[in-house]
């Protein structure tokens, strides 16, 4: 397979939309062998974190000498990123091969991209013989493509919030019964959580005979946009002096979390070094790409992860801020604005990348309810010039369009 059949094969697979559900996949894993039930997968659900928490617990498992796979959706960078084996993307060649195989696999099945996408992962992680694989969902849990592993090693359960109400439903304890679909009979980890959602899983885990391991508070002990050093206790042994090299004080809940399912996967008899996730970097997560002027980029595009963006910034710290915002039309943007009102004294309206963006023309009309200062951009370089003239930016609301602004930021600043 060529890069181009490669291109018009995602294109074909992406007109088929959003289809919940496994009748499909299950055929499909079944043609390959249902090899997806021959790899240690660590299985992870979740509204904001998925991707912090699976890159802690791969980065650990493949920097303590276990070959680890990865598989993360949506890609931020580049495609590749979505299946990293120990840390790398897998190769084009190596991606168009799996593809090819899957391709055949899957005639006569109307697959989606994202089955598609889940097969593939499989097929690479089972073929490299990884000795274990990472596995975000896509969307939800119950009925999503990554929910055709029969048991995971562990399920992880991120925070639960508010988003993709279309698909999961109107309230948190609707959407929660979706994330706990990847509940089975092996232990389960989760972040902190709102009471109705713990008794969604709770429940759940009790039907499948398993228990599940919440996360305690992390301490702080020094703090900055780009670097922090906690304290962690879990429910098997004391953690001191843990250092992530990535900014946003939720990325410690997220590294607990991580912390929890690694000290399990110790007691099986592996060893493994926790301070491993030192190593990880997450571009587009509270990543500082500027220091003068300084600029931020957060993938926080809920009203959930909009609240843990501005928890990093006190309330009377006199610093200036500008909100630099693109967004999808079916998320909540009203709340996410209204949050964002609280901690930003101005917004700029930029265009999202793809059909679900809302027009940059219409953000700035609503955001002019919650705001004083509002400005649009109808271009990277444009929005990048309002920069210079507050004391710091940050840029979200939509991990789609993040890129182009990393790559002209890390070319133009310092």
């Amino acid at each position: 397979m060529t890069k181009k059949e490669f291109q018009n094969l995602l294109s074909e697979l992406s007109e088929r939309g959003i289809r919940p559900g496994l009748d499909n996949i299950r055929k499909l894993m079944e043609k390959l062998g249902n090899i997806q039930n021959k790899i240690r997968a660590i299985h992870i659900a979740g509204t904001d974190g998925k991707g912090s928490v699976g890159a802690f617990i791969a980065g650990a498992l493949y920097g303590s000498g276990y070959k680890t796979g990865h598989f993360s959706s949506p890609a931020v960078l580049e495609y590749n990123e979505m299946f990293t084996l120990d840390g790398e993307p897998i190769d084009d060649n190596t991606l168009y091969s799996m593809a090819e195989k899957v391709k055949l696999a899957a005639e006569g099945i109307p697959v989606t991209k994202f089955e598609f996408e889940c097969a593939l992962a499989f097929l690479f992680f089972y073929e490299q013989k990884c000795d274990f694989a990472v596995i975000e969902c896509g969307m939800g849990g119950l009925t999503d493509a990554t929910n055709v592993i029969d048991t995971p090693l562990a399920s992880v359960i991120t925070s639960i919030g508010m988003d993709h109400t279309a698909y999961l439903g109107d309230t948190l304890e609707e959407i929660a019964t979706q994330k706990a679909g990847i509940i089975k009979n092996a232990p389960v980890f989760s972040a902190k959580q709102p009471m109705g959602v713990c008794d969604v899983l709770n429940r759940t885990a009790r039907s499948h005979g398993t228990d599940i391991c919440y996360v305690t508070e992390p301490k702080l002990v020094s703090y900055s946009y780009d670097e922090m050093v906690f304290n962690y206790t879990s429910h098997r042994k004391l953690h001191d002096d843990l250092i992530l090299n990535v900014g946003g004080k939720y990325q410690a809940d997220n590294a607990s979390l991580c912390i929890e399912v690694l000290d399990f996967i110790g007691e099986l008899g592996y060893n493994i070094d926790v301070k491993k996730i030192s190593r990880i970097k997450r571009p587009c997560r509270f990543e500082t790409v500027s220091r003068s002027p300084l600029i931020i980029l957060d993938g926080a595009h809920n009203p959930h992860g909009v609240q843990a963006l501005c928890d990093n910034f006190a309330q009377n710290d006199h610093k200036s801020k500008l909100l630099i915002m693109g967004v999808f039309k079916d998320k909540d943007y009203h709340k996410m604005l209204d949050i964002f009102s609280r901690c930003f004294d101005a917004i700029c309206a930029v265009n999202a990348f793809g059909e679900r963006a809302l027009p940059s023309h219409i953000l700035a009309q609503e955001a002019k309810n919650y705001f004083d200062r509002v400005y649009t951009a109808e271009s990277v370089n444009r929005a990048l010039e309002l920069c210079e003239s507050y004391d710091v930016t940050v840029i979200a609301g939509s991990l789609s369009y993040l890129a182009d602004f990393r790559n002209e930021i890390l070319s133009n600043y310092k």
